[in-house]
């Protein structure tokens, strides 16, 4: 980008140069966290690494006021991280946010994402040989819970509403005929927005 002044007789000119490759926020391409049972497991995508310097995990467990829990060095040719976060024992929603750092100090965030560990116990099965009919029996109460199906490459094949899960309760999340599935697939169980649980299952 080149600023020009002149007087107003045009007899004088001054022009400034400046060249500037900006990492911008949008440039985050994704950010997902999933509770596990070994942690908290986040993992993003970039789209321009040339002038990033490192990353800053900042977690919260109320999603105002945030702490800085690791500080992961950026490369060139990098565009897939991810981090496990085995230190979080906070029994509630926990949110993640992950912070761009250039080289001249410029910094970027990414979007807020919310997660909750299963930690009452939440059993989704049979998870091999699935054949007709999913149960999930919950050990709290969850409100709002969503199912999404997704094969291994991250496309939909089927999402479920609930009215809720109510703590002891195993319900019966039928299968349509009409879907024909073989293979694996992952099975998300969320509640108001959080990731509750990750669960494989295998179609023969």
């Amino acid at each position: 980008m080149v600023l020009e002044y002149y007087d107003r007789d045009s007899s004088n000119q001054v022009a400034v140069s400046v060249a500037r490759n900006f990492v911008l926020a949008s440039q985050l391409l994704n950010l997902s966290v999933t509770a596990e049972a070994s942690g908290f497991n986040l993992q993003w995508l970039i789209g321009q690494s040339e002038e990033l310097e490192h990353f800053e995990i900042e977690r919260s467990d109320n999603g105002t006021s945030f702490q800085t829990i690791k500080t992961i060095a950026a490369h060139d040719q990098t565009k897939s991280y991810s981090y496990l976060d085995a230190t979080n024992s906070y029994n509630g929603i926990s949110y993640y946010r992950v912070k761009l750092v250039e080289a001249s100090g410029t910094s970027f965030y990414s979007k807020t994402v919310a997660a909750r560990k299963d930690l009452a116990g939440i059993s989704i099965y049979p998870t091999f040989n699935v054949a007709g009919n999913l149960y999930i029996a919950s050990g709290i109460m969850l409100p709002d819970p969503r199912l999404v199906l997704r094969d291994l490459q991250g496309k939909t094949v089927k999402t479920w509403k609930i009215n809720s899960l109510e703590r002891g309760q195993t319900t019966l999340i039928p299968l349509p005929e009409s879907y024909v599935l073989h293979g694996w697939f992952i099975l998300q169980l969320a509640s108001e927005g959080s990731v509750i649980k990750n669960q494989r299952l295998y179609f023969p």
